[in-house]
């Protein structure tokens, strides 16, 4: 094993620089802020930037979309207003003119009743038009809805459990009424054991369109498509296709299973791990380059029954172990018996991230995606004390992430990458154009900072905060060369507590390390991993011909922290959620690495900072 160093922190001059040039900054939390946090645990760790229910549970995102008769934006969640434990699931809503302050409503928009959907209103999709799919100013929620429980992928399945339901709204999804017979699938598909069989999704899929209708009078007819999530027993998970009437939205025709990757599928243990027994919320996207000369079609599922280890299971809990929020590319072939088959895949977040949910937004023209983010790492009192638990992501576009003239990796092969594509560029097979699917930070976010604190790559170590900071954002860069073992921050949350993130280029592994993040007894502090690496480019000359070289590409690290959330982004494509419960709730400020490897030769070019921008956050006034 290697022994490390660790690169000197700034003087103490420097600090006192530091401290003279954010003395400007407007500061995040008032002093009535600070001292709510220390004293009302409500308050201490609750976000302020992400959405989270005014008390009570919360999971998975339902029903996001944009109502464009009246300019506003919808996001439901799963809510027990009632406790802090799951149960009594009816539906929370909250709305947004622009996708960054919401309001979020007192009372369940939809719940349960005794004649409908007497044992909850799970997750669902908003499909923004009337059911006969009229632009009047009416938006249809379509979602399940659940008579019996319980419901799991290891207990048998009761068919009529779940069934597939939709209600109407007129004022943006702040209320929901259901028809008549808002029921209009009453079970699976008949001749098959399903271990589930929830959370449709309904868009239109021009890919699958071209494929179902070619050669028939309904070629090109624009129908839409759904997903209903699930599995079939003993075979494999999958999501069930339905093709829809886009004035019909209560008519639904089953096309069949839409992929067959079989029980615990794994193309790639270290990049994406196994696709488990049975998925969840679901959702297809198209998407393509700017100029269309790439396109592909992506699936995004929420993965039960995942392998774990027992050690995995004590450290991590159960549902984290054995769930993931994962993503595949698959290939429409009309050669081929099911509609889709995988390509390649992995997750698209690797840390508490669950229940994605997407919609097309036709303001910013591109696809949103909100996921739940688990409180899973407080105790049960905690959670009681506190009288809330769980949180929604921020707003994540999904787009696919293109790296040109890629030649390798810093160590493993290119071949063994099983989350890429990768496009030959030359007869060699000696340079590829990289394909991957990211999630990465809504661009609208930039409207929070503040004003910006940017030091010089000669001021490497701790950078300090004005004063204690519950909502912030961090840009950082690093240049890395053979003598890095880590390169990374520490977010220091008090004298007693921090949080240390880094990369480690012999594992390829972003780690985050939350040992000390806590003082508080009944948190749990494992670590978190994603497998991450850097790619080596081919340096080009002036005519734009290889000159046989390569080029490393910069570590850089995208962070947003609020209260207890911290989201990070590597290089656009690696996303890593998780949460962290310091006694404030703030940090005072961060602290930069590199700890070099003591057997770098004195000539070899030396890791180092290349800039560090941070900001304060807020909601604008």
């Amino acid at each position: 094993m290697s022994s490390y160093s660790v690169s000197p922190v700034s003087s103490t001059s420097t600090l006192a620089s530091l401290k003279e040039a954010v003395v400007n900054l407007t500061p995040i939390r008032t002093e009535c802020d600070a001292a709510a946090a220390r004293t009302d645990p409500n308050y201490r760790w609750r976000p302020r930037l992400h959405l989270t229910a005014t008390r009570g549970w919360i999971n998975d995102p339902c029903a996001p979309g944009y109502d464009s008769a009246n300019k506003t934006y919808h996001l439901g969640f799963q809510w027990n207003p009632h406790s802090t434990e799951w149960g009594n699931i009816s539906w929370g809503a909250a709305l947004s003119r622009d996708l960054l302050a919401w309001k979020v409503s007192d009372q369940p928009s939809m719940k349960p009743t005794d004649c409908h959907d007497s044992s909850g209103v799970f997750t669902g999709c908003m499909v923004p038009t009337a059911i006969d799919g009229k632009e009047d100013g009416t938006v249809t929620a379509i979602y399940t809805s659940v008579s019996r429980l319980p419901i799991h992928y290891l207990k048998p399945y009761h068919r009529g459990s779940e069934s597939v339901a939709l209600a109407t709204s007129t004022d943006s999804g702040r209320t929901w009424a259901r028809q008549a017979k808002n029921v209009f699938l009453g079970q699976p598909p008949l001749g098959l054991a399903v271990t589930g069989w929830r959370d449709p999704f309904v868009a239109r899929w021009p890919a699958m369109d071209s494929l179902i209708t070619k050669g028939t009078m309904y070629q090109n007819s624009g129908h839409m498509y759904a997903i209903v999530a699930g599995g079939i027993k003993d075979e494999t998970p999958t999501a069930f296709l339905y093709r829809i009437s886009a004035h019909a939205l209560d008519k639904w025709e089953y096309l069949g299973p839409l992929i067959t990757v079989g029980l615990n599928f794994c193309p790639s243990p270290r990049w994406s791990g196994d696709f488990g027994v049975n998925w969840e919320v679901s959702n297809f996207v198209s998407l393509s380059t700017e100029d269309n000369l790439i396109s592909r079609e992506f699936l995004i599922c929420g993965v039960e029954g995942r392998l774990a280890t027992t050690d995995d299971i004590r450290t991590k809990g159960s549902f984290r172990a054995t769930n993931a929020q994962m993503w595949m590319c698959g290939m429409i072939d009309p050669l081929k018996v099911l509609p889709m088959s995988y390509q390649f895949g992995g997750k698209l977040d690797h840390g508490i991230y669950y229940a994605g949910n997407s919609f097309w937004d036709p303001i910013a023209r591109q696809h949103i995606i909100f996921g739940w983010l688990l409180e899973d790492d407080l105790d049960i009192q905690l959670r009681k004390k506190q009288g809330w638990a769980g949180v929604i992501s921020l707003p994540r576009v999904l787009k696919m992430h293109i790296l040109k003239s890629v030649t390798g990796a810093i160590a493993c092969s290119l071949e063994s990458i099983g989350s890429v594509e990768l496009l030959p560029e030359d007869t060699n097979g000696t340079s590829f154009t990289v394909v991957s699917l990211c999630a990465v930070p809504d661009l609208r976010l930039h409207q929070l900072r503040g004003r910006r604190f940017s030091l010089g790559t000669e001021l490497a170590g701790f950078r300090l905060f004005p004063e204690s900071w519950g909502q912030w954002e961090m840009e950082l860069s690093f240049a890395v060369s053979g003598d890095a073992a880590r390169l990374g921050f520490d977010i220091v949350h008090s004298h007693s507590e921090r949080t240390r993130v880094y990369f480690e280029p012999a594992s390829e592994s972003i780690i985050v390390d939350r040992s000390r993040s806590s003082t508080i007894s009944g948190t749990r502090n494992c670590q978190e991993h994603a497998p991450h690496t850097l790619f080596k480019f081919a340096r080009l000359d002036k005519d734009h011909q290889s000159d046989e070289k390569t080029v490393l590409e910069d570590l850089r690290f995208h962070v947003l922290y609020d209260c207890s959330v911290l989201e990070i982004f590597v290089n656009e494509r690696t996303a890593l959620t998780t949460r962290v419960y310091p006694v404030s709730g703030t940090s005072n400020g961060v602290r930069l690495f590199i700890e070099r490897e003591h057997h770098a030769s004195s000539g070899s070019v030396m890791s180092q900072i290349l800039s560090c921008d941070l900001w304060p956050l807020s909601l604008p006034s």
